[in-house]
């Protein structure tokens, strides 16, 4: 297996967490979310009803996070990837993750296992928290059509969502993530945008595995 790993950025809607897991397995390499450490330090907090307002950087201290062998999130060892994909913890999950603390602690999980080589990372500013990751990607597509693909794939779930709604919450949480203070979501200067508003799912992975190669040979 080759000692690289991918990062691939992008605000939410736009895709990142299928394209990764498919790049993963086409170059035999692991997925990993870096959503689902800010997702589960949310979970945490909601559970046991902390406030953002009443954070202390000491609550950390009580937060374990790994991943199992099918790269599903583990909170204190407790396996938690279904209580964690929802609107409500995304939201918890983008506000603290504007704190510092908070961010600090999730980059040094995410350098603790993709720095060893072979991950394929899923993240909104990991190009600027692991700048070491050699191949960063900036998937980008407009709001509104990545409202478009959210509201498709939930109201298979709820039949009464409501694609403004999405849209709505979408424009928060780019909002949130382009203007907190540390790395804030935007393009790393190293990566490379791909628009995948006229692209399919296959076609953006292909191109991905085409860059992950060229590259690879060129520094052969």
């Amino acid at each position: 297996m080759s000692k690289l790993s991918i990062a691939i950025d992008g605000p939410s809607g736009v895709g990142k967490g299928i394209t990764t897991k498919l790049v993963a397995e086409k170059l035999n390499f692991k997925p990993l979310d870096s959503g689902a450490i800010y997702r589960a330090i949310a979970y945490y907090m909601l559970i046991n009803n902390i406030k953002i307002e009443k954070f202390d950087k000491s609550i950390l201290k009580n937060i374990n996070i790994d991943f199992t062998k099918h790269n599903y999130v583990l909170l204190n060892n407790e396996p938690i990837e279904e209580k964690i994909r929802n609107d409500e913890i995304g939201k918890l999950a983008s506000d603290f993750g504007k704190l510092k603390s908070v961010r600090t602690f999730s980059t040094q999980i995410q350098k603790r296992l993709v720095l060893e080589g072979g991950y394929v990372v899923d993240g909104r500013a990991t190009a600027f928290e692991i700048p070491q990751i050699p191949i960063k990607i900036f998937l980008d597509a407009d709001l509104k059509e990545r409202a478009h693909r959210r509201y498709l794939e939930y109201k298979k779930e709820d039949p009464t969502i409501k694609e403004n709604e999405i849209f709505e919450n979408l424009k928060l949480r780019d909002e949130q993530d382009k203007t907190r203070t540390e790395h804030p979501l935007h393009k790393h200067p190293d990566a490379i945008l791909i628009n995948n508003n006229n692209l399919t799912i296959e076609q953006q992975v292909q191109l991905i595995i085409d860059i992950f190669n060229e590259f690879t040979q060129n520094t052969q």
